[in-house]
């Protein structure tokens, strides 16, 4: 396999610079700065660095002619401004900036057609194939979401829990399931390990978010951090989320984040660095997600 990696060799990926300690086949395992060991898939860290080296050379994303006269967005980056727990005076989120940028990229990574939708007075916008959401009910389907608050932004795979009874129409139902099979585990362990990326869970208590469950796997496995730190097991991560109280909403994100400085420097890039986020979670998307009926108003 062709790639760029040494043994000794120092490169960089999302999660900050690291040290190549071995190479064997399509595994390799790394030495963060901090002394952190990962054992990772050659393939994808290559891509990983591939992106990072596109992203360190290529200019803002231009507009440009498409099909039918349209244009893709032009994106330059998010400002300072942009970070913050309401929307006045953003653009960022619209179809011609970021919301745009993310929809033709995860589009041209997929091969299928995807949509972004701008949440109203949130800092938020939601990236879905479109006849899998219904913007009148899209708390009940899972999506592609990216968000800002003050501190960083937030790019996952979204699925959210009601407080109330729910049927069939909440994808909701179709992840606990998913999460249940050890073939979906296994795949979701690889890809939150070889990405660096997380599952969290929040629990909304008095309008207050809490996260009450934040997993990793390192090189020693499936791993909590939250409530402890400890290793853990399916069969323990699926009880805790079973026992949390039927009445309270919970939120899922299935992905990563980048803190506001670091957003702030990718510039365009940080659409192609949610994107790759994404992408890796799209059987996971098909497989709980579904052709909805849209509410008419």
């Amino acid at each position: 396999m062709k790639h760029p990696f040494e043994i000794g060799g120092k490169y960089r990926n999302n999660n900050g610079s690291y040290e190549v300690k071995s190479i064997n086949g399509d595994k390799m395992v790394i030495v963060y700065d901090d002394g952190q060991e990962q054992l990772n898939s050659v393939a994808l860290m290559r891509r990983v660095w591939e992106r990072l080296e596109r992203e360190r050379i290529s200019p803002p994303v231009e507009e440009r002619p498409t099909r039918g006269g349209r244009t893709t967005p032009r994106f330059d980056g998010l400002a300072e401004s942009d970070f913050k727990d309401n929307v006045t005076g953003t653009h960022w989120r619209a179809r011609t900036q970021l919301g745009g940028a993310l929809m033709h990229r995860l589009t041209e990574k997929s091969k299928r057609r995807f949509q972004s939708y701008a949440i109203y007075r949130w800092p938020e916008v939601h990236i879905v194939m479109p006849e899998r959401y219904d913007p009148a009910r899209k708390v009940r389907q899972a999506k592609f979401l990216f968000r800002l608050d003050p501190q960083m932004a937030r790019y996952a795979l979204y699925i959210e829990k009601s407080s109330d009874p729910m049927d069939e129409t909440w994808d909701w139902l179709r992840f606990r399931q998913a999460i249940g099979e050890r073939p979906w585990q296994e795949r979701l362990e690889r890809v939150l390990q070889s990405q660096g990326m997380s599952l969290e869970a929040f629990s909304w208590q008095k309008e207050t978010a809490v996260c009450v469950l934040r997993l990793v796997v390192d090189a020693t496995g499936l791993r909590q951090t939250v409530p402890q730190d400890s290793p853990t097991t399916w069969d323990a991560v699926l009880d805790f989320l079973d026992s949390q109280p039927t009445d309270q909403w919970c939120d899922v994100y299935v992905g990563s984040q980048s803190g506001k400085q670091d957003a702030l420097s990718k510039r365009a890039g940080i659409a192609e660095v949610a994107c790759d986020a994404y992408e890796p979670l799209i059987p996971l998307y098909d497989a709980i997600t579904r052709t909805v009926v849209r509410v008419q108003k």
